[in-house]
């Protein structure tokens, strides 16, 4: 078979329909670049930058960020559009919450983004390696660990989000709202399946607690009688169990925060006073410490917890106590510098000033951590570092 090539002046002219099919081709083609050069610069414009020199952007989820910082760290992270929330440690760093995303920073400043998010109201909560984000408006939740986003789910019934926990096995408790019935809690495992559903009739779950054992769970509900009068009920769960294993009502109690305190006791911490309970004594199982005066600031952490609150008789002065597993005051200071912030690791406290972190020694005395040059919103202890956050820039100290 004779093949014949066709000259150019053989060659036939494309029709109209051919010119403008490829015409549409290339617009498209120029439409879809457009898009992506679009999102790459919000990517961008998103990620944390520092004031060095030939610093990486985060251009990909899960990628690493590293800094030519020429010491110790990249600190401090600036993100833009003064967008930090909020900043939380988990075991090698802490997850930083902005408007739009959800960072993993290490202690050496190098950084990942493992979500970009579009919650109204998002809230953040950590345990072990974990993130768990949430939205109070829609029920929507997303599970995290250092490197990208692990599940993505709703509460169980589709209803808002009172509050929620994670674990180090990355398993969620969520307490949304109820339909007829106030709160229904709710316990997941890292895949998203429903392993535990229990419903509160009366009263609305403010916090909840996953015990150690991953199958003991802890709530705490705030309700009111006809006269008024508030009162907080505590429920011990146990995903094997249909009945409660414990349930206790406290009366003029408004709870704000419970937690396992090893063995048989639980914490309840309010805002006027902190609660340990022996869930087995059948005589006086409360024991009750009673601030000076209503928390300003409070943080509990592995059955510590520290408060701030002004000094009764004062203007000026502040009294920072902190209460160890078996409800004493295990150190305390005054300054009259004003708290913005008090954090605890398990074993020691620490309160942050307009002027710098400190932390709060038995001998009644506050020993300087850093010193700060401008306003501070908040900060985190991760082992024996502090970093401390305004609304757009993390430092190290």
């Amino acid at each position: 078979m004779e093949e014949k090539r066709i000259g150019a002046a053989e060659k036939k002219p494309l029709d109209k329909k051919r010119v403008l099919l490829f015409a549409a081709i290339g617009a498209a083609a120029l439409l879809v670049l457009a898009l992506l050069i679009v999102m790459a610069v919000r990517g961008r414009s998103s990620a944390p930058t520092t004031p060095q020199a030939n610093e990486a952007i985060a251009v990909a989820d899960g990628d690493v960020q590293t800094r030519n910082a020429g010491g110790r760290s990249g600190f401090p992270l600036t993100f833009s559009g003064g967008s930090i929330l909020d900043v939380k440690s988990v075991s090698g760093g802490m997850f930083t919450l902005t408007k739009d995303a959800l960072f993993f920073v290490s202690t050496t400043g190098a950084y990942r983004t493992p979500l970009q998010h579009s919650y109204a109201k998002p809230v953040l909560k950590t345990g072990g390696k974990y993130a768990l984000l949430f939205d109070r408006l829609t029920g929507d939740y997303t599970l995290c660990d250092a490197r990208h986003s692990v599940l993505s789910g709703q509460s169980e019934n589709g209803q808002q989000i009172n509050t929620a926990a994670v674990n180090e096995k990355g398993e969620v408790l969520i307490a949304s709202k109820g339909g007829n019935y106030a709160s229904l809690l709710s316990f997941f495992n890292r895949r998203g399946e429903l392993l535990f559903s229990w419903e509160c009739a009366k009263e609305y779950i403010v916090s909840v607690a996953i015990a150690e054992n991953r199958s003991d769970l802890l709530c705490a509900a705030v309700g009111a009688r006809e006269d008024g009068e508030m009162y907080t009920k505590m429920y011990w769960l146990n995903i094997g169990k249909k009945d409660t294993v414990w349930e206790t009502t406290l009366t003029g109690t408004a709870g704000t925060e419970c937690a396992f305190a090893g063995g048989n006791d639980v914490l309840l911490v309010c805002a006027d006073k902190r609660l340990l309970i022996d869930t087995k004594a059948k005589k006086e199982p409360v024991t009750e410490a009673e601030y000076p005066a209503s928390a300003a600031f409070c943080h509990t952490a592995k059955g510590m917890t520290v408060v701030a609150n002004q000094k009764v008789g004062t203007f000026d002065t502040y009294e920072i106590s902190a209460y160890g597993k078996n409800n004493k005051v295990a150190a305390s200071a005054q300054t009259e510098q004003h708290p913005l912030s008090v954090f605890c690791n398990g074993k020691q406290a620490f309160l942050l000033t307009d002027t710098g972190v400190y932390r709060v020694k038995r001998n009644g005395k506050l020993r300087e951590v850093c010193t700060l040059s401008e306003m501070e919103r908040g900060f985190v202890m991760v082992g024996g570092d502090a970093f401390h956050y305004n609304k757009n820039t993390l430092f190290k100290n």
